[in-house]
């Protein structure tokens, strides 16, 4: 395991070199397990008083289930352990007490795995617990701010993630396709728009999974996507989803599963409590395309304070069959 402590400038030793973890130049065809300090083969940086700089990965890194502990990047461009456009394989990797920190709105987006990621990229079987990543500006993520990467079995245990728009507990914004993964305990929180337990916007495929917390934004609000996602099958979501109920004209489009632009929902259900001021749905919010819902079902408190609370959608087309809703 590695405990990165050093790469908090709290702790007084911010000047320390901290080893880089599959450095794709000096390992292009990826390594197995974390490097030990001491290996002559290794790279180092001077993390400097932001805390750990991302590197670059566009090979394989197993981490063969070890633990990287009490990371800090408090970077304008904080990316975690990866920066942009990373397009290798992280595999077995567990990230424990991480704080990923952005001062600033303008420089960058921020994710507490990578920046960006490329759609041959791949995340599985790796857990982010006990963290915090957040950003005063625009397109946060637990594991990625943007990019079409994949993710596999993989989870998120008392985390929270916040930002001002495009805020998701796994990817902010273009996810790829997410499977057999869960999120438990975890708050994701934007002060505006598109924010979603695992998405905030625009999600391709998200299967086999859950989430268990609080989503809360302004508008296009959802348990799992805050704004498009294509298809959700085999999922769920046991939580407390809210949008904003202060300004009026805002806050609406709000969904335990999608706050809004959802395409299919097979097999699915949500438990608990969706509020906004207008089209609040039990499994989606609103839709401006055709969606349909197959054998699912809502358990929840539904609430509108404007108009438009509906059982599993609030507005708009939509094909249901074999579906419920229990208030």
């Amino acid at each position: 395991d590695i405990n990165c402590s050093a790469t908090n400038p709290e702790n007084g030793a911010y000047n320390g070199s901290l080893w880089q973890l599959g450095y794709a130049a000096k390992y292009p065809n990826g390594f197995d397990g974390i490097p030990k300090s001491g290996d002559e083969n290794l790279y180092f940086i001077s993390s400097g008083t932001q805390g750990f700089l991302p590197i670059h990965l566009n090979g394989t890194l197993n981490g063969q289930d070890k633990t990287i502990s009490n990371l800090f990047s408090g970077s304008a461009w904080a990316g975690g352990l990866f920066g942009t456009s990373f397009a290798g394989i992280l595999a077995h990797v567990k990230m424990d007490r991480w704080t990923i920190s952005k001062p600033t709105d303008w420089a960058g987006d921020i994710g507490g795995i990578a920046v960006s990621c490329l759609p041959e990229g791949k995340i599985s079987n790796s857990s982010l617990s006990n963290s915090r990543i957040s950003s005063p500006g625009h397109y946060v993520g637990g594991f990625v701010a943007r990019g079409g990467c994949s993710i596999d079995g993989s989870s998120l245990e008392n985390v929270q993630v916040s930002g001002q728009a495009y805020v998701g507990g796994f990817v902010a914004q273009n996810a790829g396709p997410i499977t057999n993964s869960y999120a438990s305990n975890v708050t994701v929180s934007g002060t505006m728009g598109e924010v979603g337990g695992f998405v905030g916007e625009k999600a391709s495929t998200i299967s086999n999974s859950s989430f268990s917390g609080v989503v809360s934004g302004m508008s296009a609000v959802g348990g799992l996507v805050g704004n498009e996602a294509q298809t959700i099958s085999n999922s769920f979501v046991n939580a407390t989803v809210s949008g904003g109920n202060d300004i009026v004209g805002q806050g609406g489009d709000i969904g335990g599963l999608v706050g809004s632009g959802a395409k299919t929902v097979s097999n699915s259900y949500f438990i608990g409590t969706v509020s906004g001021r207008f089209n609040v749905g039990g499994l989606v919010g609103r839709s401006d395309t055709a969606v349909e819902i197959l054998n699912s079902y809502a358990k929840a408190e539904i609430s509108a304070v404007d108009y438009g609370a509906g059982g599993l959608i609030s507005a708009n087309p939509q094909t249901i069959t074999n579906s419920f809703f229990q208030g």
